[in-house]
């Protein structure tokens, strides 16, 4: 699977594990992002993601439920926040947090949920059927890009295989897990959706998914330079107010393929809003970047500013 183009028809190139902590580090340290400033940013990003693809008309159950499982660590908190955003957005998340974090900051974070009459489970159901019928997603925020690679240790290995029996969709915040940040897939989760934070890593070149997200619009131009990046361009002052989610399908997206925007009341996939799409000239691959059709009003649309895209190939 080859990587996304940007719309000069350069290629998004998926960031090593030790790029990813170069990026991190300086966004920290240069740029005086503080930790939890980038962890609310992800978690806001992740959340519009999954507004995106699961609009409150369109889910099956009369109740918007999501379960959110969340790991010790920096993923884990990216999670929390998550949660904490889509119960504004009138979701109703549960979180699973077996293993809370001494962390000061995540501790925040929790306590945030906790005020907000979010519900934390005690343990995750071993019956499978009982997390299908109670929900209509999960998002893992268990492991992500600061995982140790190898063996996965409990209560994580538990909850994977659990998880990997659900028929719910789920979405993988930054890298599936169980899946190595370079190598990919060998004992993890296999995701519907995957929000790739700040730009993708190497294992999402092997998503199969249907969804690709990536909530990167906040890095400074210069950070994007320097790692050659090759985000894609967004245009608009307004938009910038906000983390922009653009979806990189996973699939190659060809010229003639069609733009789909999630209308208010999707309920399914001939409810989408499509636009046609034009490869640029003298793009010989055949993949593209819709960065044009962001500057088109459709004011019935559902996107807003600051919003994801998604696309599909047909």
């Amino acid at each position: 699977m080859s990587c996304p183009s940007t719309q000069s028809g350069e290629q998004i190139e998926p960031l090593s594990r030790v790029e990813a902590e170069a990026i991190e580090k300086e966004l920290l340290e240069d740029y005086r992002f503080g930790r939890q400033q980038l962890i609310e940013i992800w978690g806001h990003a992740s959340a519009m993601a999954v507004t995106k693809v699961f609009p409150l008309p369109s889910l099956p159950r009369k109740q918007p439920t999501v379960l959110v499982v969340c790991g010790p660590d920096q993923n884990g908190a990216i999670g929390l926040v998550c949660a904490r955003h889509l119960r504004v957005f009138e979701y109703e998340p549960t979180i699973f947090y077996p293993k809370r974090s001494l962390n000061s900051l995540y501790r925040d974070f929790t306590t945030q949920c906790e005020k907000m009459d979010i519900p934390f489970l005690s343990y995750l159901p071993t019956e499978v059927q009982l997390i299908n019928d109670a929900y209509n997603m999960v998002i893992d925020a268990i492991l992500g890009a600061d995982a140790e690679p190898g063996e996965v240790k409990e209560p994580y290995a538990s909850i994977l295989g659990t998880l990997k029996q659900i028929r719910i969709p789920i979405i993988s915040l930054d890298v599936p897990s169980g899946w190595d940040v370079e190598t990919g897939n060998s004992e993890g989760i296999s995701p519907d959706i995957l929000v790739s934070l700040t730009a993708p890593k190497q294992c999402a070149t092997r998503f199969l998914g249907r969804h690709h997200f990536l909530a990167g619009r906040f890095l400074p131009y210069d950070v994007q330079k320097k790692f050659e990046l090759n985000l894609p361009e967004y245009s608009g002052t307004e938009a910038a107010k906000q983390n922009f989610v653009l979806d990189l399908t996973g699939s190659k997206i060809k010229a003639g393929a069609s733009l789909q925007l999630p209308s208010p009341h999707a309920h399914e996939a001939s409810d989408l809003l499509r636009w046609p799409l034009v490869a640029p000239q003298g793009h010989s691959s055949g993949l593209v970047m819709l960065q044009d059709a962001l500057a088109t009003p459709h004011m019935d649309s559902g996107l807003s500013d600051g919003g994801p895209v998604a696309l599909s190939g047909h």
